[in-house]
């Protein structure tokens, strides 16, 4: 899409390209500005560096969109029209919105339907997968510091340190 003069003005300098593990914000369409509809994605791998490139094509995960891996095409001119680094802010907004408890063991908001809520506290979160587990337990699940206080009550669930 040619850029509109709106877009003109908020167009800014690129800092730099992506690297391995940088979160960026990319418009999810063409008509919303980029601070109103984004889709957050973290950078799994580069493209080999040109000292001229005005474009590049970067592997990515999508923290929030159905779409769990893509390629990004990234463009120097459409930095902060078009796509930008992701802060802190913008994660927290973005992933929040998707869950609202971390994972107890790796700390990330993502995959909630692998995340277990402790049935205890309702404090300790953490994904199956992080926890060892093949899946989601049925029944109640306990975090470390309840299933201790539960003692050998006779429970079957499964309980891991959190």
């Amino acid at each position: 899409r040619p850029p509109v003069a709106a877009d003109a003005a908020r167009a800014k300098t690129m800092p730099r390209w992506p690297v391995v593990g940088d979160r960026l914000l990319q418009r999810h369409n063409d008509v919303d500005p980029l601070e109103a509809e984004h889709v957050l994605c973290v950078v799994k791998k580069v493209p080999p560096s040109g000292a001229a490139a005005k474009k590049r094509d970067f592997d990515v995960a999508f923290e929030n969109c159905e779409r769990k891996r893509g390629t990004l095409c990234l463009a120097a001119a459409a930095y902060a029209v078009n796509w930008r680094f992701a802060t802190e802010a913008d994660v927290e907004r973005q992933l929040g919105a998707l869950v609202d408890e971390a994972c107890g063991v790796c700390g990330r908001r993502d995959d909630e339907a692998s995340l277990v809520l402790c049935d205890g506290c309702e404090a300790g979160a953490a994904h199956t997968y992080c926890l060892g587990l093949d899946g989601v337990p049925e029944g109640d699940w306990f975090c470390a510091a309840c299933a201790s206080q539960r003692g050998s009550t006779g429970t079957r669930k499964t309980s891991v340190s959190v």
